[in-house]
């Protein structure tokens, strides 16, 4: 930021023009009035037409301030609205007035104008710096109570020695008025360099209690400044703030009770602490520069006032008073509760209830900026907890981070934990179905291995069988068991042929020719002859071919095959191998007895 003078940071438009001529006509109003002249209200207001509805208001509401208390103590008005800086340009003073001279400066142009006096700036010739050069205003206006104030004002600033305070360097009287020579600040009001710069809350915060610590300095020598405000409030290139004007400051010994409150109504009294609007001149101390500097860092925060200023002035005084100011969180949503309550404590109605000095307001301040425990909140256990946990912050935050590995870690190992679990009981389960797969898969073994056993008996038997029969009945069987497993045909059937062709092959033997057979005698004493007489009569038949009597055999075999009920119960005849002589044998049955001789012929 490039440093300005005073002069550069308001714009001199009309209404502050007027809103200082206003002031002004207020103080020669009540000067008047205190050097005896008897001048009504009504009277002093035909003499400024242009201005009697102001005039009026104001006074008005003077009025209702010694209603509240006043001690009927003169009254000042000085400076310009709240939170706006000085106007360089005289509004009341031909631009082409000639500058007033000094001896050991050198005037350079005029910087500043307040109710009391004007600014300019000057060379001091015998340091070479530049310096600001405030003189007393000349003429009516210069009362004997504003002599009285300036010398206190120069009087004050010089016996404090701070970083902050603007110091006096010079003072005096030059051809009847009054000056003296402080430190020229480059720099803007205090609300100028809000709006210039963007600062966060905490910035903000940081740049009040640098403003607060020359406050409470001066306190700590007796001196309350009384008129803080962002104009008396200036903030150089670095940052740094500058508290100027202790023309309203109160002393000790330098007390004047023509510096009542009333000195600052117009223009500034919403920065006015409630015991100050009651006008009660025994009630001030430190703690209405505590109030005004609650007021200052609500206006920081907010950007707007506790009390809505553009009202009348008796409405302004009875909200100072009586109303309660909307806490700053609701103005700023962006503000904590705690920052809130900071404020709020310091714009308390009744000074017992506020901070008891500027030093424990810019305390509390700084505990909010640490994370620490505020004094302006009741300190529960909570949130002492919470205010520690803020404080140690980052050890809290590593501690909660390992927390939350350790918490991550432990639902990990839980969760992997349970699906071990949930694994095992499968795996049981799995075993379980196992040992049931393997008890069965034995019994199913068991059983395979059974029935090779029995395959093996009965391929043995099968052996067995075949080696007993003869090589014809081998392939005989051999044959049927082809076919049966082949599945060519009916076993029984595929049997039934060859057996009967086996048979034939006996009766008839190797040879085609057709053998014959002639008629036996019946001898009713053979059994088989008496029991079967169709086996005679068949064999008395003349002749049968090889492929009837094939026929036949199938016939008979098949029919006791496939009617098994009607077979006799006896076992039946087994085939025996043929005799040498090659004898036949008829149904099944070999005969042992010689063939019959041939009949003889009758």
């Amino acid at each position: 930021m490039n440093p300005t003078d005073p002069s550069n940071t308001t714009d001199p438009n009309g209404d502050d023009a007027r809103e200082m001529r206003i002031g002004e006509l207020i103080n020669e109003f009540f000067d008047r009035r205190q050097r005896g002249e008897s001048l009504s209200e009504d009277a002093f207001l035909e003499q400024y037409p242009d201005f009697a509805e102001e005039l009026r208001e104001h006074l008005g509401g003077l009025d209702l301030l010694r209603g509240l208390g006043s001690s009927g103590d003169a009254t000042r008005v000085a400076g310009p609205a709240p939170g706006r800086g000085s106007s360089g340009h005289d509004p009341f003073e031909p631009p082409s007035a000639p500058l007033p001279e000094i001896p050991g400066y050198q005037i350079l142009k005029q910087i500043g104008r307040g109710g009391m006096g004007i600014v300019y700036k000057a060379i001091q010739l015998s340091t070479k710096r530049v310096v600001a050069l405030k003189l007393l205003l000349e003429g009516p206006l210069a009362a004997e109570h504003s002599r009285r104030r300036f010398e206190r004002e120069i009087a004050l600033a010089a016996q404090l020695r701070h970083p902050n305070i603007i110091p006096i360097y010079d003072s005096g009287t030059a051809s009847g008025r009054m000056y003296y020579a402080m430190e020229h600040v480059f720099g803007l009001p205090l609300t100028d360099y809000l709006r210039a710069h963007a600062l966060d809350a905490a910035a903000k915060l940081r740049l009040f209690v640098k403003l607060a610590e020359p406050v409470g300095h001066a306190h700590m020598r007796g001196v309350i400044h009384r008129d803080l405000k962002p104009s008396n409030i200036l903030i150089d290139g670095n940052g740094e703030p500058h508290i100027l004007d202790f023309g309203l400051a109160k002393a000790g010994s330098l007390i004047d009770s023509t510096t009542s409150i009333t000195a600052q109504i117009v223009g500034t009294p919403a920065y006015m602490s409630p015991e100050q609007a009651s006008g009660d001149p025994n009630g001030i101390d430190t703690r209405v520069d505590v109030y005004a500097l609650g007021v200052v860092l609500y206006e920081m925060l907010t950007d707007r006032m506790p009390y809505d200023t553009n009202v009348a002035m008796g409405k302004i005084l009875h909200n100072i008073a009586h109303a309660e100011p909307t806490p700053p969180q609701k103005v700023n949503s962006k503000l904590d509760a705690d920052l809130s309550a900071i404020v709020m404590k310091a714009l308390e109605k009744r000074r017992e209830d506020r901070y008891q000095s500027v030093d424990a307001f810019a305390g509390d301040v700084k505990r909010y900026l640490a994370g620490e425990p505020i004094t302006a909140k009741p300190a529960s256990t909570m949130y002492l907890l919470k205010k520690v946990a803020w404080k140690h912050r980052t050890v809290v935050g590593i501690s909660a981070g390992l927390i939350v590995i350790a918490t991550a870690m432990l639902l990990t190992i839980n969760h992997f934990s349970r699906q071990l679990k949930e694994k095992a009981v499968r795996l049981e389960q799995q075993a379980v179905e196992v040992n049931q797969s393997r008890e069965a898969l034995a019994k199913k073994q068991q059983e395979v291995e059974r029935l090779a056993r029995e395959q093996e008996e009965a391929r043995r038997a099968y052996q067995l069988a075949k080696a007993s029969m003869p090589p014809e009945m081998q392939k005989i069987f051999d044959t049927v068991v082809t076919a049966g497993a082949s599945g060519t045909g009916r076993p029984e059937e595929i049997g039934i042929k060859l057996v009967a062709e086996a048979l034939t092959n006996q009766l008839v033997g190797s040879s085609s020719e057709t053998p014959s057979f002639k008629k036996a005698p019946y001898d009713p004493r053979e059994p088989s002859m008496s029991r079967r007489p169709d086996v005679a009569n068949r064999a008395d038949e003349s002749s049968m071919t090889k492929d009837q009597i094939l026929s036949e055999i199938m016939r008979l075999a098949g029919a006791f095959v496939n009617a098994p009920g009607d077979a006799p119960t006896s076992q039946p005849a087994t085939t025996q191998p043929a005799e040498p002589n090659n004898q036949p044998t008829v149904g099944g049955k070999s005969s042992t007895e010689p063939p019959a001789a041939p009949e003889e012929p009758s």
